[in-house]
């Protein structure tokens, strides 16, 4: 006699792109006769067997935005198998993030415009590069400049300004980040 065939679920539910997928038995299977049980992994992807997904991890970085993921598993007695328990997830969107900002020129004139260099963008769905900017005077922001210049028109000597930009993709925003004064 077959044993009965394991309760299984993917954790984390949900998961976001780039995570680590990890199947676990939640109701172990029990050999009619007493044997020993041996369970076996079998992932898929999209509907194609993913490969050497044949452990109950996969590895982070392996899992994109949308992708369908599913593990069978089944338990194995010396005689024969169980049909496979089941389980299912379809990954979330992984916001992006960004290391650092830098204005530059590094020591403007009031004749320079100022420009906000972003540095260390990184979305794991690898969506395309897009940030929202926010530019403070002497520490109000100013809301009428919303891009990556603030125009040398509206500085004044003496001012200090910062730039605080956020990473976002067509699902959300990461978090912002500021540069220096």
């Amino acid at each position: 006699e077959s044993p009965p065939a394991p309760s299984v679920i993917i954790s984390p539910d949900p998961a976001i792109s780039g995570e680590q997928l990890t199947a676990t038995i939640t109701d172990d299977s029990v050999d009619p006769e007493g044997d020993p049980i041996v369970y076996g992994y079998q992932w898929f992807v999209d509907g194609v067997e993913y490969p050497g997904g044949t452990t109950p991890v996969i590895a982070s970085g392996s899992t994109r935005r949308d992708d369908f993921w599913e593990v069978r598993v089944t338990a194995s007695d010396p005689r024969s198998a169980s049909d496979p328990g089941i389980a299912s997830i379809t990954i979330g969107n992984s916001l992006p993030r960004v290391d650092g900002v830098s204005i530059v020129p590094a020591s403007p004139v009031t004749l320079d415009d100022l420009t906000a260099i972003p540095t260390g963008w990184f979305d794991q769905d690898l969506d395309p590069e897009s940030y929202l900017y926010q530019w403070q005077v002497d520490g109000v922001v100013d809301t009428d400049e919303a891009t990556d210049t603030f125009p040398w028109e509206k500085t004044a000597r003496g001012q200090q300004l910062r730039v605080t930009i956020t990473p976002v993709d067509a699902f959300g925003s990461g978090e912002p980040v500021s540069s220096t004064i």
